[in-house]
């Protein structure tokens, strides 16, 4: 999931990538998925504010085809239904490389965080709960800001842009 910080963080637009199936159906989330929900995109967000775009960039230039294609494919899983990010941003499902890092550069970081906006907490929570699961970390119910936590660092550090 390296990249799906870069992808998925500058991808969450590319961070808040996770699996929708709720958009259409405008499922309001529980106090749980809203939890996950938030803290994700919040952490998503200072991600993308606290890094050069330039940098991020880098590590997508720097991936080979095929390690772009399954991180991308992931992503793909949590955007593909927000209609608004597809419909605003042309993201397809299949994309190659350089038509993602255009797009990439052609925005602004505020309207990166604003894509991560538009995604769901319930589409987040969910995503986050199938990670989770092919983790087979159980979510504690007690303390699910613990295992945000726990995720973002091993995020964080399997992207290598906490350097």
């Amino acid at each position: 999931m390296r990249c799906a910080v870069a992808v998925f963080a500058v991808g969450i637009f590319i961070l808040a990538f996770f699996n929708p199936a709720f958009c259409a159906e405008e499922k309001k989330p529980g106090l749980e998925d809203a939890l996950i929900g938030a803290t994700l995109k919040t952490l998503a967000k200072l991600f993308i504010s606290a890094q050069s775009k330039d940098r991020l960039i880098e590590k997508l230039n720097n991936m080979d085809k095929e390690k772009f294609q399954r991180r991308y494919a992931r992503v793909y899983q949590v955007i593909k239904d927000a209609p608004p990010v597809l419909s605003r941003y042309g993201f397809k499902e299949e994309m190659a490389k350089s038509a993602v890092i255009n797009k990439i550069k052609s925005m602004e970081k505020k309207e990166m965080s604003g894509v991560i906006d538009s995604i769901p907490d319930a589409v987040i929570a969910s995503q986050f709960k199938l990670y989770l699961n092919e983790k087979k970390q159980p979510l504690v119910k007690s303390n699910p800001v613990e295992q945000i936590t726990g995720f973002w660092d091993k995020l964080i550090a399997n992207t290598g842009l906490n350097n």
